[in-house]
């Protein structure tokens, strides 16, 4: 699995960050992209060059998706938005599933074929119930099983296990992330937009 994490919120980036980060993500094939927007830690330089500058909000910590701390040059809500937007883009299971085949053709397998284990056939029945049957992706899961089947059967083990994690990315960007950003922009829509003159400094 290729991973790398992704930050949105500094100081060069435009209205269009968004959209490049997707395009970036899905061009180098990176399945796993956690995505995240920038937060001042304290007692770090970060921290204390914005709390200089007047570039710190009062935001309470423990939400994970929430504005950020730090007063960017988007406004918070098209943070938002945008940041919403890219997790909706990346992990739709098409968009998942097609950054796989990216990494599936780019494997280079070293030293002797890994076959199936007893206990990964185990695994794989309940990825094919769960995700071949159950799921509304089901269509989408078939044509990649069947395509990693056809053109890299000496992957297939790695191919099922990234199956297996695309699911629970799925759904937890469905059902948990996206839901809980859409909350964060209708709270936004009812405050006024903070002026970029009047920065609170706070903590």
């Amino acid at each position: 699995m290729v991973m790398a994490g992704f930050i949105l919120g500094f100081d060069n980036e435009g209205p269009d960050i968004f959209d490049r980060m997707i395009g970036f993500v899905e061009e180098s094939g990176v399945s796993m992209a956690m995505v995240g927007q920038l937060v001042a830690v304290p007692k770090t330089p970060l921290y204390d060059r914005l709390k200089r500058d007047g570039r710190l909000r009062a935001i309470q910590p423990g939400d994970a998706f929430g504005p950020t701390n730090v007063v960017t040059v988007l406004p918070p809500r098209q943070m938002a938005i945008g940041y919403r937007r890219v997790i909706q883009a990346l992990y739709t299971p098409r968009a998942y599933f097609g950054r796989v085949r990216k990494n599936l053709e780019l494997l280079q397998p070293r030293g002797p074929e890994r076959r199936l284990r007893v206990k990964d056939y185990a695994r794989v029945l309940r990825s094919m119930w769960i995700q071949g049957v159950r799921s509304n992706y089901r269509g989408v899961y078939w044509r990649y099983l069947l395509w990693a089947v056809l053109h890299h059967p000496r992957k297939l083990r790695f191919a099922i296990q990234e199956s297996i994690y695309g699911h629970h990315f799925t759904v937890y960007s469905t059902q948990t992330v996206v839901p809980r950003l859409g909350e964060i922009v209708a709270e936004l829509s009812l405050e006024a937009e903070v002026p970029s003159h009047q920065m609170a400094a706070s903590m």
